[in-house]
This record gives structure tokens, sequence and C-alpha cells, in this order.
């Protein structure tokens, strides 16, 4: 009898550890979507918002060293 309740905890156990794998994995893909679905819209905002400024706005606000980031990042 307890070598029947031992096996049933093992399977029990290995079940668990699989579960709790695959919920992480979830979690985590769930957070990648999340963080692109955030992240990318917010980029095209700033892509749009930079290209119609002047690029003397964007020195004057940035500086020339951040306008120059930001026109390579952006690939202007």
């Amino acid at each position: 009898m307890d070598d029947d309740h031992q096996m049933c905890c093992c399977a029990c156990a290995c079940l668990y550890s699989a579960d709790r794998s695959s919920n992480f994995h979830a979690s985590i893909k769930g957070l990648t979507f999340y963080v692109l679905g955030t992240l990318l819209p917010l980029l095209l905002l700033v892509d749009l918002m930079a290209r119609s400024v002047s690029s003397d706005v964007l020195d004057s606000v940035l500086g020339p060293s951040g306008s120059q980031t930001l026109f390579l990042y952006l690939v202007r």
C-alpha cells in the first residue's frame, strides 16, 4: 500500500512540474506579446513625430548628438 501511495505522489509531482513549466512558458510568451504590443506602437508614434518635426527643432530639443542618435535608429 505504501508503494502505491509513493508511486502516485511521484506521478503527481511529475505532472505538477510539467504544468509549472508549461505555465512558465505561457507567461513568458504572454509577457513578450504584451511588450511587443505596447512597444511597437510607441516606436511608430515616435517615428511619426520625428518625421513631422524639422531637424532644427529636434536639434534644439534633443541636442545634436541626441538627434543624430534618433536619426540613426529611425533610419531617416
